[in-house]
């Protein structure tokens, strides 16, 4: 895999979209989201907000995107959520909501 590796927006829905962030390159396994900067590039390639990358938040991303098998809600609320927040099957980072369905 290599830095040029581009991320899929195939569904035109966020929630679908982060999940494929896990693909098949060159017939093995890949993730896509290797560093929090790519974490936040993904967001910013997928029309999502801004947001400064923070320690943690790569592995809480992948942990949720793991649980939710696939099955997640992501959107953009009006109010940030304030300090960033995550459980097995809920994140907030600023105005970021994903949740697993």
């Amino acid at each position: 895999m290599t830095v040029t590796d581009p991320f899929l927006f195939l569904a035109g829905q966020m929630a679908i979209d982060f999940v494929n962030t896990e693909v098949m390159l060159r017939g093995e396994p890949a993730d896509l989201l290797r560093s929090e900067g790519d974490l936040v590039r993904w967001l910013v390639e997928s029309g999502g907000p801004r947001l400064r990358a923070r320690a943690g938040w790569l592995k809480e991303a992948k942990e949720l995107r793991g649980t939710c098998g696939g099955r997640a809600s992501i959107s953009l609320a009006e109010e940030s959520c304030g300090s960033p927040t995550s459980s097995p099957s809920y994140a907030c980072w600023g105005p970021l909501q994903v949740r697993c369905l």
